[in-house]
C-alpha cells in the first residue's frame, strides 16, 4: 500500500515548502494525493480527527445519506457504487468558506 509501480506516495515537507511549491500539483496530477511532513499539527489532534472521521464512516448508510437543509452542493456522503465498490467518502467544508455563506 502507498506505492505505485514500486514508487512511494510523494512527500511534501513544509519546512522546505517554498522550494517545493510545484510538488503538490505534480503529486495530485500523478497520484491524487501526497503526504505532508512538518505541518505542525499535533498527533493528538490528528488522532481526534481520525476518530471523528471513523465515527462518521461507521454510521449506517441511511444516516449518512440524509442531507442537511441548505447543505453545500457536493457535501455529505458519497456511497460505494458499481464503478467503485470499495470507495466511500465524506465531503466536508470549512464553515468560514465562501461556499458556506
Amino acid at each position: 500500500m502507498g506505492q505505485q509501480e514500486g514508487r512511494n506516495v510523494p512527500v511534501i515537507d513544509l519546512q522546505r515548502f517554498p522550494s517545493q511549491y510545484e510538488k503538490p500539483r505534480g503529486a495530485c496530477e500523478e497520484w491524487g494525493c501526497f503526504r505532508v511532513l512538518n505541518h505542525g499539527i499535533s498527533e493528538a489532534l490528528m488522532a481526534e480527527m481520525k476518530a471523528v472521521a471513523r465515527s462518521l464512516l461507521d454510521l449506517p448508510m441511511e444516516a449518512k445519506k440524509k442531507k442537511k437543509k441548505n447543505a453545500v452542493e457536493g457535501s455529505g456522503c458519497l456511497e460505494p457504487d458499481k464503478a467503485y465498490p470499495l470507495h466511500e467518502s465524506l465531503g466536508l467544508w470549512d464553515m468560514g468558506s465562501a461556499q458556506e455563506k
